[in-house]
């Protein structure tokens, strides 16, 4: 009988520990749940924030690009920087040399005009400077994209003076084409005149030379 008691008693405490572990079991997978969500919730946040500095950078390349086209300012100037600031205002503070205090994303309840806060302080070098809520992957992404973006503006520029010479040289030279078809078709019609008018003359001495000359001898008088 004690026997069947201690087996009874090990099997109550099997029941129990193997429920104790299900327990445990099931509140470390509630935890790690929470946990995964939490990470989740972390990860997109971080991605939301990574694309909308990709979009910033996007909008630099194309507003830059399109300035270095149209301004005639060289790129990498000072006053080419300054285009940029004001260009760029409503997104961020752009300091120039690709330094920049960005705001953070605009909301439905912003007002127009209104100023933002400030997001995050980076440099060219993608340092982001302390305290700042960016999360650290954003500076090596400003960094490459705002230099690839300076080195596409002189690229532009470059481009656009090419076209403008080649432009005008073409003007130029119809310019010179059309000149000299003037002046070639203008003398063409003065030799044709000349020509006209030597022809004219040949002809009326031709004519004069065929008309029968007059006798320039006297008639004799008849005597009475």
């Amino acid at each position: 009988m004690q026997q069947r008691s201690n087996l009874g008693q090990a099997a109550v405490a099997m029941v129990g520990v193997a429920a104790a572990n299900a327990a445990v079991n099931v509140h470390n997978a509630v935890q790690i749940g929470k946990i995964q969500k939490q990470q989740e919730k972390h990860l997109e946040s971080d991605a939301a924030q990574m694309t909308y500095i990709r979009n910033l950078v996007f909008r630099l390349e194309t507003l830059g690009t399109r300035l270095a086209k149209t301004s005639g300012i060289r790129p990498g100037t000072p006053e080419f920087e300054d285009l940029l600031r004001k260009a760029m205002s409503p997104d961020m503070t752009y300091q120039g040399n690709c330094n920049a205090d960005i705001y953070v994303p605009p909301t439905a309840t912003d007002k127009p005009g209104e100023s933002r806060a400030i997001w995050g302080k980076i440099n060219r070098t993608g340092f982001l400077e302390q305290p700042s809520s960016l999360p650290p992957d954003v500076g090596p992404l400003w960094a490459t994209g705002c230099k690839n973006a300076q080195d596409k503006f002189k690229i532009s520029a470059i481009t656009a003076l090419k076209e403008s010479r080649k432009f005008k040289h073409i003007k130029e030279t119809k310019s010179d084409i059309g000149m000299t078809n003037l002046f070639v078709t203008f003398g063409a019609g003065l030799f044709l005149i000349i020509v006209f008018l030597l022809s004219i003359k040949t002809q009326s001495a031709v004519i004069r030379a065929q008309r029968p000359k007059k006798s320039k001898t006297k008639p004799k008088r008849k005597k009475h």
